[in-house]
């Protein structure tokens, strides 16, 4: 699989096949370059909701001309009930708006012209994709004869890589964009996210931005607190452990004295905690990693186990003995600014 191609080789493949089979004659059996597939899907999407639109606002426009059409006209205001002449009024004020809203541009009718405009583009876009004269993905799958060459294929161009610096590039090579060029084996074709084929560069770039500012922010706000409450109750009982045993005797008889605060006390507060650090947060993540727009599946679940190992160890680890230690030694240091010797001593 070669990553960085021109995506104008998805009208025609035939400098890469040729430069290919320059370098490996008779070895290669077939390229293939997919078209983008990304824009492909996002432009079938984005048309069939073009076309939804466009079904209600003609159900929309067709109901109210019946509407229209079975209302009661009268010509002249005798013989007219209070309710007749409100209803005639109100018919009156209601196409007074239709024609505001016409003059405007935008009536019903201008929103359906707009939108079979767009409908028609789309339709010449996707018609471009079915005849193949749509842009590329910038990946190409080359199929070697043997597996012998896919291999040294494969190490040939990695090792051309690190050595690049002061090569010269042929005319071919520079219109193939070779210097950008990343080359692997390429995984199963069920491994593979087809749809994703084409994405940017840029907006992979903006997307793990997101993901890991995200990321951050959970680990502040879900992982700090815990910590912080931990730390807390472990230093409070420097400043007052007496406060502290008596508190403690007072939850043992308040859970000892009624089932509903046993519930309260012990198993909710525990449920919460599994429920959020166990499956909250693991799908929170594995979303998160979908979001990013890997190609393949694997490198999505090793991008997900990747985060959740650096979730927990930062939030069962790292941050709970730094916050623990870092409050503890600053009321150790007030202790000996504001108490005498012998409760030093004590602590």
């Amino acid at each position: 699989m070669v990553h960085g191609i021109p995506k104008t080789l998805g009208f025609d493949s035939t400098p890469l096949v040729e430069y290919l089979q320059h370098k490996y004659p008779g070895k290669i059996y077939r390229v293939i370059v997919p078209m983008d597939l990304c824009a492909l899907d996002d432009l079938a999407t984005e048309l069939v909701k073009v076309r939804e639109n466009i079904s209600k606002l003609v159900a929309k426009i067709e109901s109210r001309v019946v509407v229209d059409e079975g209302e009661f006209v009268d010509d002249g205001p005798e013989d007219r009930g209070v309710w007749e002449k409100l209803h005639f009024l109100g018919r009156r004020l209601k196409d007074l708006w239709y024609r505001v809203v016409d003059e405007l541009g935008f009536s019903d009718e201008e929103k359906l012209r707009k939108l079979q405009e767009l409908r028609a583009d789309l339709e010449m876009e996707m018609a471009s994709y079915k005849e193949g004269r749509a842009r590329g993905a910038g990946v190409a799958f080359v199929v070697f004869k043997d597996v012998y060459t896919a291999n040294k294929a494969v190490q040939d161009f990695r090792n051309e890589k690190r050595r690049r610096i002061g090569r010269f590039f042929s005319l071919m090579e520079l219109q193939l964009q070779r210097n950008q060029w990343k080359v692997e084996r390429a995984p199963l074709a069920s491994d593979i996210y087809w749809n994703h084929l084409g994405s940017s560069k840029f907006s992979l770039k903006l997307r793990r931005v997101f993901v890991n500012t995200c990321l951050l922010l959970m680990l502040l706000f879900f992982s700090s607190p815990l910590a912080v409450i931990s730390a807390i109750t472990g230093s409070a009982r420097i400043i007052n452990a007496e406060a502290i045993d008596h508190a403690q005797m007072w939850l043992t008889w308040l859970q000892s004295s009624s089932w509903f605060a046993t519930i309260i006390f012990q198993f909710l507060p525990n449920v919460m905690i599994f429920v959020s650090m166990y499956i909250v947060i693991p799908s929170t993540l594995s979303y998160l990693s979908k979001f990013e727009q890997h190609l393949t599946v694997s490198s999505e679940q090793r991008a997900a186990l990747l985060k959740m190992v650096c979730f927990f160890l930062v939030n069962l680890i790292l941050l709970r003995a730094l916050v623990e230690s870092s409050l503890e030694s600053a009321i150790l240091k007030m202790s000996r600014c504001y108490l005498d010797g012998e409760d030093c001593k004590r602590i």
